[in-house]
């Protein structure tokens, strides 16, 4: 009996301390393509490797509903961590793994992502190699590496990692040279920050890297930052200026939302793209210059596009690029002033459609089409200049411009779509000086007159023009008053058929043109017929033309046109000449300088030069001459110590120069070495300090001598 009690005994001990005996254990799994871990319980060891050998990939993202990485669940057996052919650390990697102590990361690793070691209580040491360029927000939050770091900016390998601490008022900020990047959230809240300087190593400034920076009042983003993440600069409400280098190629969603101090901002042209919201709640923006023809020229819709991207506070958009897209501008009713640069040819459909409170359009010579619609609904423009260049104008591309009053199509224009000009109310005056529009076959219902209205009252047909189509104006109804040029050959039938109110015609050409016999309406006869003075008797005698009741002659002067002097020294000179006429000219120059260069129109005419004197072609209408100087290295005083004259002394530093003046204030004029004006001071009595670029040269120009100053 006490035998089998003490075997029964023996068999229970060992049926209790059996569950107490510990197993190792092996978890393993897939996490990205080619990527594989595997976990041993018993040492602790995580593996993350590539079943590449050679090859690197990327850590997948969690996929799990908590976004946490596949072997969270044993994370209290995790002690250390071996990476091989990794190229990145995930967000929530080794997220709460309070038994990790210590980390090496490998050379193949660039990225860390966000609370990727977040909450490791044990891990007291980090190694990130230089080749991690980004490390997302917290990614070290409440570890022993990070809360034993001193307050000040903490650096993770070559990364600016994050502000610890509070940061005082007043707060300048030089990052060290030779750190890759700023992480997300770096600078977060530091409203004490009020400068930074960023070294030309940073290739990247994270998200949200100064998100609430209120202090800050300007940055200079170096050129060789090429990436700047979403709310960058969020809410920096104190930032009054931003340059954006041309290195930079995207803008993020709220990267400078928030900026309310921002007044101008230019966007190069190597972006080639813009969150909706990068410029959000920026209420004081009111100039925006943009440069990206990938910006520029992308299709956009009425409710979202350029306009929406910046506010509808902007009131003037300087724009570049070689298109604007379709409704690129739409609706933005802000908007007062648009510069368009010379690099655009074609303005789309739509692109200022609906911008009410634009004033003033500048659209340069290169631009060859005005499409659909373009500025329908510009009630506010008053005047617009289309310029020689421009080939078509699209359907409506004006309609509803109430605020034009005249309007002059230019001599290339071949084609203008219907409704063009359409419910311009206030249109009154058009000019056409393109034969190609006159001279169409139109309808009784479909032409000329419907393309710019029946309220058109006074009508010039320049001297481009040979030839008026049938049905031309048959709808303008309103016309009291034409002007045919001095080339007018054909008026065709019912030419000016609906002109039934007509109390002048002006005829400049010196040879009656052929009329046909329902060129004008019968009432039209009761008008007066201005004819040259000499050729009152050939009009007369003719079958058409003899039908005016009452012609009178005019002395046919010729038209005046505005003849541009441009130099690169003496600005802008505007002479009235007349056309038909050539000008002579000589060119002058003064001590230090010489000729360089002469165009007519934008064509060289340097060889035509004859004893410093150039003859102009024949002027058709408006035209530039440019001279453009250079210096005579003969006749010019190189200002090494002091460069002196009279009363006056020209000296230089590093980075500045100096005007001495013994005498009365007198103006002076920096330029640079190809002509090109810099600054225009005053010079008073006494030194004039004058702050300039170093390591340039410069010319000074003052009191009618010229001096060379090398810096």
């Amino acid at each position: 009996m006490k035998t089998f009690f003490k075997r029964a005994g023996v068999l229970c001990l060992l049926v209790i301390l059996l569950p107490a005996i510990s197993y190792a254990e092996i978890y393993s799994g897939s996490c990205g393509q080619d990527v594989e871990w595997k976990l041993d319980t018993e040492t602790g060891l995580l593996e993350i490797y590539n079943r590449q050998p050679g090859a690197y990939s990327n850590m997948d993202k969690p996929s799990s509903a908590l976004g946490y990485a596949p072997w969270y669940r044993y994370r209290e057996h995790i002690r250390s961590v071996n990476l091989s052919g990794i190229s990145n650390i995930c967000s929530y990697a080794f997220y709460n793994c309070s038994s990790l102590t210590s980390v090496s990361i490998p050379e193949s690793v660039t990225s860390i992502g966000v609370d990727a070691f977040s909450g490791c209580s044990g891990l007291t040491s980090v190694s990130i190699p230089e080749s991690v360029t980004s490390i997302g927000i917290s990614a070290f939050y409440n570890t022993p590496w990070f809360n034993n770091q001193p307050d000040g900016l903490v650096y993770a390998g070559k990364v600016a990692y994050e502000y610890k601490g509070t940061m005082p008022s007043g707060t300048h900020i030089t990052i060290e040279e030779g750190t890759v990047g700023i992480t997300e959230g770096a600078f977060s809240g530091c409203s004490g920050l009020t400068s930074f300087t960023i070294p030309e190593s940073v290739t990247s400034i994270g998200t949200s890297a100064f998100y609430g920076c209120s202090g800050l009042t300007s940055v200079t983003i170096p050129e060789s930052v090429t990436s700047i993440g979403g709310s960058a600069f969020y809410g920096c409400s104190g930032l009054t200026s931003i340059t954006i280098p041309e290195s930079v190629t995207k803008i993020e969603n709220y990267t400078f939302s928030g900026c309310s101090g921002l007044t101008s901002v230019t966007i190069p042209e190597s972006v080639n793209s813009i969150g909706s919201s990068a410029f959000a709640s920026c209420n004081n923006l009111t100039s925006v210059t943009i440069n990206s023809n990938a910006i520029t020229s992308a299709t956009y819709s009425s409710t979202k596009n350029i306009g929406t991207i910046f506010g509808a506070q902007v009131k003037e958009y300087i724009i570049g690029g070689s298109k604007i897209g379709f409704y690129a501008f739409c609706k933005c009713s802000g908007l007062e002033s648009i510069t368009i640069l010379e690099s655009v040819t074609s303005i789309g459909d739509g692109a200022f459609s609906g911008c009410s409170g634009l004033t003033s359009v500048t659209i340069p010579e290169s631009v060859t089409s005005i499409d659909q619609f373009a500025f329908s609904g510009c009630s506010g423009l008053t005047s617009i200049t289309i310029p020689e260049s421009v080939t078509s104008i699209g359907n409506s591309a004006f309609q509803y411009c109430r605020g034009l009053t005249s309007i002059t199509i230019p001599g290339k224009v071949t084609s203008i779509e219907s409704s063009a000009f359409s419910g311009c109310s206030n249109l009154t005056s058009v000019i056409l000086n393109s034969n190609a529009i006159t001279s169409a076959t139109y309808s009784s219902s479909n032409n000329i007159g419907t393309i710019f209205g029946n309220q058109v009252k006074y009508l010039t047909l320049g001297d481009e023009v040979k030839r008026i189509g049938e049905y031309a104006f048959a709808s303008s109804k309103e016309v009291v008053s034409i002007v045919l040029g001095r080339n007018i050959e054909r008026l065709q039938d019912n030419a000016f058929s609906g002109c039934d109110k007509l109390e002048e015609v002006r005829v400049k050409a010196s040879e009656p043109p052929i009329a046909f016999g329902t060129a004008f309406p019968d009432n039209a006869y009761y008008a007066f017929l201005y004819v040259p003075e000499g050729t009152e008797a050939l009009y007369k005698e003719d079958n058409v033309w003899g039908k005016f009741a009452r012609i009178r002659t005019f002395k046919d002067e010729p038209e005046k046109c505005v003849l541009s002097i441009k130099s690169a020294i003496g600005g802008y000179l505007e002479m009235i000449c007349n056309t038909q006429t050539s000008y002579t000219f000589r060119i002058i120059t003064e001590k230090g300088w010489q000729v360089s260069s002469v165009s007519f129109n934008g064509v060289d005419v340097t060889g035509n030069i004859t004893e410093d004197s150039y003859t102009t072609p024949l002027l058709e209408g408006d035209a530039e001459l440019s001279v453009v100087f250079e210096m005579d290295e003969d006749e010019i005083d190189m200002v090494n110590e002091v460069g002196s004259h009279s009363q006056l002394r020209v000296s230089a530093s590093a980075s500045t120069i100096f005007i001495h003046n013994d005498g009365s204030p007198v103006n002076s004029y920096i330029y640079t070495t190809d002509g090109n004006m810099v600054k225009t001071v005053v010079a008073s009595y006494g030194k004039t300090v004058i702050p300039v670029q170093p390591d340039n040269v410069y010319v000074v120009k003052v009191n009618n001598r010229t001096f060379k100053v090398a810096l």
